[in-house]
């Protein structure tokens, strides 16, 4: 017998299978009533939202023996809010300010770093933090490791989603930290 679990009515995902043991998540998903969803899962009746997308992320770290609350940031939040198409090869990760990673090994697929955030920076979708539309735009174009294909169209659909769209960002750019503040500046005409 599968063990349900009635959530509040707001929730689109009325099946607590995050607490399922692995193999009756494995046997599930090969019978077809649990899809993937990036490094986890969503029931076949829930649509694929941000609140799906941040419990499966939720219910992967779980899997891999992280507890503390990490916050999503750069492109794992870009497809956490439904801007890229997949989550990325190695999970973006970031601890707040002098808080340090505490998990004894982390997973080959995880990036944990220690930035800092403004309180205005970050959204809770369930029990995830998650950088907001506008931070998590602004990260993609200050990336010094590069600006592909993926990051410019995450970029757009981000930036279409804020109220103040480009001019928007731009100021969000111009008034925050100085790292790669020019290199951003110019990757805007890119992400268009």
């Amino acid at each position: 017998m599968i063990p349900f679990r009635t959530r509040c009515r707001s929730s689109p995902c009325p099946v607590a299978y995050e607490r399922w043991p692995v193999a009756v998540q494995s046997a599930e998903a090969l019978r077809g009533s649990l899809l993937r969803c990036g490094p986890g899962y969503r029931p076949l009746g829930c649509p694929e939202t941000p609140e799906a997308r941040a419990a499966a992320l939720t219910q992967f770290l779980r899997s891999v023996g992280v507890r503390e609350p990490l916050i999503a940031h750069a492109r794992t939040a870009a497809w956490v809010w439904g801007a890229c198409r997949g989550a990325p090869p190695r999970l973006q990760l970031a601890t707040g300010t002098g808080v340090r990673a505490r998990s004894p090994a982390f997973h080959e697929c995880l990036e944990v770093r220690q930035l800092s955030f403004e309180p205005a920076d970050l959204v809770r979708i369930g029990t995830l933090r998650v950088t907001g539309p506008l931070r998590t735009a602004a990260d993609l174009l200050r990336s010094p490791a590069g600006f592909p294909r993926e990051s410019r169209i995450a970029c757009r659909m981000l930036t279409c989603a804020l109220p103040g769209g480009t001019r928007q960002l731009t100021a969000e750019l111009r008034q925050g930290p100085r790292h790669f503040r020019r290199l951003a500046l110019a990757r805007i005409g890119a992400a268009k």
